[in-house]
């Protein structure tokens, strides 16, 4: 399945859950009123209505809306929950019709009207087919089993009811059919502006990280691989069922097209320190670790109102916290454990592992088997121990992309090279 073709599945999907819970509250008010029929039935209210009957379409209506909750709850992304709910109520519908103290006959248009939410034209048509059987089963039994004890005498004259009906019933359902047509190229309208919005900032995005790049050839190598190490620690801390109240899928997404701004702040750096191939002096490295603030004051001023609130803020924390440790010794807000974000924890940790693959002005790159002896070492201490434990769970992943690491850092020495930068001594030979 094509990209496209999936984004637009997950965008039905998710319009789907929305319906589905509203649905599944709506199916409580059911209970109540089987409750209040078998109320106004003793009160004599209703006198005609069975008290069989109506027990049978409470009792009905609770465990549907017990059996929809728990769906809701357990297994919210299966495609078949929108036929539970619609049943469900047909079944409601055909209680209700049966019974000798009430006639809504055509009411059983109301699920082909429901069914128009889920922009399937294919699910109306099987919606308004089995509302046309069972409310053609509901007039028989009401005419056929039960004539003596009915209110409307169908009983007299049943093939005219049936007839009657069917002709209002076929009217309806092709208005149905209509609305769901129009309102399925309404959504199709709605997702491809939504997709074109998303482009649109996505290439926002994209375009402020090839400023950071044309700033620092290194920093726009890394905010790219950084995002892909992000991914990947992702993956596995889902898989392994890490901080699930955190993190999930929709939310790892959101991490990995945030992590390429998270250095966002080194455009304020001068070149002559992000370039120096010696140890920072201690002034420099102030000017440095002030780099978070300024990244998260950049992403503020332009995303803010551009981008969705969760993006926005997975950006700033990104940039503000992925140089603060497990244990309190990171900067620039010395936050510890849980005070950091858990975003902030994995870009870190995505973060360090590019610095370690990769050569740097000051350093040569490690081994991968190096790399991951540091991860087991500071585990508690810089990282958060969850996190370092995936990251070395991912070695073979973090081995693939260290050839294009690799790559990287050889057109890196090169550029670095022809600058005059930068001086191979003996002891990089």
């Amino acid at each position: 399945m094509k990209n496209q073709d999936i984004k637009e599945a997950e965008f039905i999907l998710e319009n789907e859950q929305k319906i589905n819970k509203t649905f599944s509250w709506l199916m409580l008010p059911g209970v109540v009123i089987g409750i209040a029929l078998i109320v106004f039935r003793a009160l004599n209210i209703l006198p005609h209505i069975s008290y069989g009957i109506t027990a049978i379409y409470a009792g009905l209506q609770l465990g549907f809306w017990l059996l929809a909750r728990a769906f809701i709850k357990y297994n919210p992304k299966k495609r078949s929950i929108k036929y539970f709910y619609l049943i469900a109520i047909h079944i409601s519908l055909f209680m209700t019709s049966i019974s000798p103290g009430v006639a809504m006959f055509l009411g059983f248009i109301t699920v082909p009207l429901i069914s128009c939410l889920y922009f399937n034209r294919r699910f109306s048509l099987i919606m308004t087919t089995i509302g046309y059987l069972t409310m053609i089963a509901s007039l028989l039994i009401r005419g056929c089993v039960i004539p003596s004890r009915s209110v409307v005498a169908i009983h007299e004259n049943v093939l005219a009811y049936c007839v009657g009906c069917s002709f209002e019933y076929i009217i309806c359902s092709i208005f149905v059919l209509i609305l769901t047509g129009l309102i399925r190229k309404s959504l199709d309208a709605q997702f491809q502006q939504t997709q074109k919005v998303q482009k649109i900032q996505e290439r926002l995005i994209l375009s402020i990280a090839d400023l950071v790049e044309s700033k620092d050839a290194l920093t726009g190598q890394h905010v790219q691989r950084t995002a892909k190490y992000v991914e990947c620690i992702c993956a596995k801390m889902i898989e392994k069922g890490y901080y699930p109240e955190e993190l999930n899928e929709r939310v790892a997404q959101v991490m990995v097209k945030a992590a390429p701004l998270h250095d966002m702040g080194k455009m304020k750096i001068p070149e002559t320190i992000l370039e120096k191939p010696g140890k920072l002096t201690e002034d420099e490295f102030k000017i440095v670790k002030m780099h978070p603030l300024w990244g998260e004051q950049i992403i503020e001023k332009a995303f803010v109102g551009i981008e969705n609130d969760e993006f926005t803020q997975c950006a700033l924390m990104m940039a503000l916290t992925h140089h603060e440790k497990w244990d309190g010794t990171g900067y620039p807000l010395r936050l510890a454990e849980k005070e950091i974000p858990l975003c902030g924890r994995i870009m870190a940790a995505a973060d360090v592992l590019d610095a370690l693959l990769t050569v740097r002005p000051y350093k040569n790159a490690f081994t991968i088997d190096e790399a991951m002896n540091v991860f087991a070492d500071n585990s508690g201490k810089q990282f958060d121990p969850l996190v370092a434990e995936a990251v070395l769970e991912i070695e073979t992943e973090i081995a693939y992309l260290q050839i294009e690491a690799i790559n990287d850092s050889t057109i890196y020495e090169a550029k670095r090279e022809d600058s005059g930068l930068y001086k191979k001594t003996e002891s990089d030979s």
